[in-house]
């Protein structure tokens, strides 16, 4: 019995100092800009990164809004136009036609989107290329309210920015069963810090300098002392700069 608790405690160290060396890693940060869309019946805040563009629309009507999904397009940094597709689509999916979202009278919709022409298939798996042009960001995104239809239309450049203004730091415990791993916490973390910085500095700010640094966590043992996984802490940190208006 003392041997196999040898062995297993060998085996667990042997992991740990193997996954602290190799976590701390310096990964370029997702900069992202922010800008904004009202008319008469709605209100859009656009948050645009390399991969993704998240808009957060209010419709401040009493009636429904239909954003149009197959119908929108935005210009790629190659210069090709490209039509939006909602996030979770399959990426083999992704040039079917897409269907509609509706937000409800006097409320409100989350939502992000990539270019359907960015995916692309390589190295025997799905990727989504950076395609969002830092220099000259158009978008149009029809919608229809009553019968009538309209558009949500934004072309803007990647502002120059003060100098940092703060900065931004977040984690989370990510458990590995069976070795198993997920690049989808560098998207996620990134999300939590832009939303904590929009909030603690306001709309018009990016984020730069970003770094990831995974640590081991203690939870490990409770994967039988790593042997059936093991479970990673990782920060992001980031710098905060604002956009010039």
């Amino acid at each position: 019995m003392n041997i196999k608790k040898t062995k297993i405690y060998s085996i667990s160290l042997i992991i740990i100092a193997l996954f602290v060396l190799s976590s701390c890693a310096t990964i370029p940060d997702n900069s992202s800009y922010v800008t904004s869309y009202e008319d008469e019946n709605l209100s859009a805040k656009i948050i645009a990164s390399n991969n993704f563009v998240n808009l957060k629309i209010e419709n401040k009507t009493n009636s429904v809004v239909t954003l149009l999904v197959e119908g929108s397009t935005t210009t790629m940094n190659n210069g090709e136009t490209s039509k939006l597709v909602p996030e979770g689509t399959r990426f083999i999916q992704s040039n079917d036609i897409q269907s509609p979202l509706l937000i409800a009278p006097k409320s409100n919709l989350n939502k992000s989107f990539f270019a359907a022409s960015a995916v692309n298939w390589d190295n025997s798996e799905w990727e989504i290329k950076s395609w969002v042009n830092p220099n000259s960001f158009s978008l149009i995104f029809p919608y229809t309210i009553d019968e009538s239809k309209n558009y949500i239309m934004v072309q803007t450049s990647l502002l120059e920015t003060e100098e940092v203004i703060g900065s931004i730091e977040v984690s989370k415990n990510y458990w590995h069963i069976l070795f198993t791993s997920n690049d989808d916490y560098k998207e996620e973390l990134y999300q939590m810090a832009l939303k904590e910085a929009i909030n603690k500095y306001g709309d018009n700010i990016k984020l730069v300098n970003g770094t990831y640094e995974g640590i081991w966590s203690p939870l490990s043992m409770v994967l039988y002392f790593d042997v059936l996984g093991y479970v990673d802490n990782i920060k992001f940190k980031t710098d905060v700069q604002k956009i010039l208006n």
